[in-house]
């Protein structure tokens, strides 16, 4: 196999790991939990002007949308007091730890106000960020509020994540792609080496007509040419066939003393199966798994999480990443190269069935 075809995992691993990822997409599912109003405590709070008790930071649907060079004012209130509060900004749900914008000790005011300059936190990129706050009343009681924040004003594609996001994407891709054109190109083992021995019996069948051809040419050369010489020959053919007929009368009443009554073929060659025409191996047909499709895999599912979240498409959760990447594995690291090889199988099938109708095998 070619040294720089993507790397062939064996079979039982290849399965392994398509259950693991499988396993992985079957935890994601049985573990999301529905959201829900995002409001804890006897508590209200704002972001951005926008009551934060009905939505829910779980939906695009409710993010508060704001502009890039804008400001996000939170707000939050008890008749209780505060004895300390705490705001925090997260942009990869809980894959990333949040950052936290303000943490100060209250003493004991009914309400307050914090500002959140979003370009000192949105410099990488824009898309959907969750805002969230802590804040612990002044006998003991704990609030929570968190909302979805869209930050606009800026193309995607443009911002350092956007753009870093898309060439991993990009570069992953191209990866999963090569894996699959490597297998339908034939650099897969099994295949490489069905179509070897094709090549190497075409090479050897075309040898054998250029041989024939020789042997013809040398033998109209050494023909006689001239009429007496060539009425001679004829002549001997034909003696020969004589001889060999009459020898032929002779032999029947020997044949009929010996049981065979003349008659058809000898005893032991009645009944025998005729040997069918022999049968080149075909290139077995199995599923594939590349190492390099596994790593554009997981590269084009990481790159695709982020755009989500720059295109405000998703918010980019725990789940979402695990569902992208094994996606992202099975996708470039299985079904394509898999997809490739069958390929590349039927085109080598193909042409050792051709081979076997060329030497009349068929």
């Amino acid at each position: 196999m070619d040294d720089a075809a993507p790397r062939v995992l064996p079979i039982p691993l290849a399965g392994i790991i398509l259950g693991l990822l499988l396993a992985a997409a079957a935890a994601v599912f049985l573990t999301a939990t529905a959201a829900h109003a995002e409001v804890t405590g006897p508590c209200s709070a704002t972001i951005a002007g926008a009551d934060v008790a009905p939505l829910d930071s779980g939906s695009t649907g409710d993010a508060v949308e704001v502009d890039v060079d804008s400001d996000i004012i939170a707000t939050m209130s008890a008749q209780q007091g505060f004895r300390s509060h705490q705001i925090k900004l997260r942009f990869l749900g809980n894959v990333i730890p949040a950052r936290t914008v303000e943490s100060r000790t209250d003493s004991g005011e009914p309400s307050f106000t914090e500002t959140v300059h979003v370009s000192d936190y949105a410099w990488a990129g824009v898309g959907l960020y969750k805002v969230s706050g802590v804040a612990t009343l002044s006998d003991g009681t704990r609030c929570t509020g968190a909302a979805l924040v869209k930050v606009t004003g800026r193309n995607p594609l443009t911002t350092v994540a956007g753009g870093v996001a898309a060439g991993v994407t990009v570069l992953g891709t191209v990866g999963g792609l090569a894996s699959g054109v490597a297998a339908a190109a034939g650099n897969a083992r099994p295949l490489s080496a069905a179509e070897e021995a094709v090549n190497t019996l075409q090479e050897a069948s075309e040898a054998d007509e250029r041989r024939r051809r020789a042997d013809v040419i040398r033998e109209r050369m050494t023909r006689p040419e001239t009429p007496n010489a060539a009425f001679l020959v004829w002549l001997m053919n034909w003696w020969a066939c004589i001889c060999l007929a009459a020898l032929s009368v002779l032999l029947v009443p020997l044949m009929t003393l010996m049981g065979t009554g003349g008659q058809g073929k000898p005893p032991t060659a009645v009944g025998a199966a005729v040997a069918p025409p022999p049968r080149l191996p075909r290139a077995p047909w199995l599923p594939r798994i590349t190492l390099v499709g596994l790593i554009g895999g997981v590269l084009a599912g990481a790159g695709l999480l982020v755009l989500l979240q720059q295109f405000a498409v998703v918010y980019p959760t725990k789940e979402w990443a695990i569902c992208l990447l094994a996606l992202g594995a099975a996708v470039y690291g299985l079904v394509l190269p898999t997809i490739g090889y069958t390929i590349g199988w039927a085109r080598v099938n193909g042409k050792v069935a051709r081979l076997e109708r060329d030497l009349g095998w068929s």
